[in-house]
């Protein structure tokens, strides 16, 4: 195409990037190749990175950025027609079929008590997974009575050695379209509606797993998310566990609180005796 750019390069100071722009018609194929910066007047070792295919359509608009890399697409236009809601309804489902597709491709031998969504607020979607087994859930008497639940400390951790589900790729425009409407609402509104969210992906995964043979759960096996940095556990677990259940846990937090108080006013008393 005359006049377009048919390569780009970024240099660093600890590297360099090159994209080779491959033009065709309605369509752009991007190729990029990286390296550490080399030494002077040698040439740079060149590893590829990255395949971006962007596509337009007739009046020259984007519609579509497939990560050809990672068989994703990283932007599709047809999703603004959708409503927050539908987007929502969308990423339930995907997830979810992920999920039991994953499972059946690789399954997972190890016994499992709890199957953990891990989600940030700034970006609540994807989440990370973790399945919690029976000897990590722990009761130690004066600490945080759900201390356990927590994903970086499970063995079995998506960013660590759980590398069998995985929800990143195909549907990453609509995680990331999701996660900038999400972002535009108060926090308060956006709370609510990521809760209910991972309620409704809950349930849903929970009736799925019950009695399909894709992993060997306990008998109190439960499904269940959490904010990482608000530590919000208990307000799913009080919506998704019975309340025979549920009770026991809640006086133990409140114990728990009082406890907390009671250290901290110790602490103070003995402060401004110091002082």
């Amino acid at each position: 195409m005359n006049g377009a750019p048919i390569r780009f390069i970024t240099a660093r100071e600890y590297g360099l990037k090159i994209a080779d722009y491959e033009w065709s018609n309605n369509a752009l194929r991007i190729v990029e190749q990286s390296a550490l910066m080399p030494s002077l007047g040698d040439s740079p070792d060149l590893k590829p990175y990255m395949v971006n295919r962007v596509e337009f359509n007739k009046e020259g608009q984007v519609t579509v950025i497939r990560d050809i890399t990672r068989n994703g697409i990283i932007y599709d236009s047809r999703l603004i027609e959708l409503s927050l809601e539908e987007m929502l309804d969308r990423a339930c489902l995907c997830i979810h079929d992920k999920i039991l597709s994953d499972l059946k491709q690789t399954p997972i031998v190890n016994t499992i008590s709890c199957f953990l969504f891990e989600y940030s607020e700034q970006g609540p979607l994807p989440p990370t997974i973790a399945l919690i087994q029976p000897d990590e859930i722990t009761d130690y008497p004066d600490d945080y009575p759900l201390a356990w639940l927590s994903a970086p400390d499970s063995e079995l951790f998506t960013e660590e050695d759980l590398d069998s589900i995985i929800l990143h790729g195909e549907n990453d425009s609509l995680f990331t379209t999701i996660n900038a409407e999400i972002y535009k609402l108060e926090r308060k509104e956006a709370d609510e509606i990521i809760v209910e969210f991972y309620l409704n992906l809950c349930r849903q995964l929970k009736s799925s797993l019950n009695g399909s043979g894709l992993l060997n759960t306990t008998d109190d096996f439960f499904v269940t998310a959490r904010e990482f940095s608000v530590c919000n556990e208990a307000v799913f677990l009080e919506k998704l566990w019975p309340q025979e259940r549920w009770m026991p846990v809640s006086k133990a937090l409140d114990e728990f609180k009082v406890l907390q108080e009671q250290q901290m006013n110790a602490y103070l008393a003995e402060f401004e005796e110091r002082e």
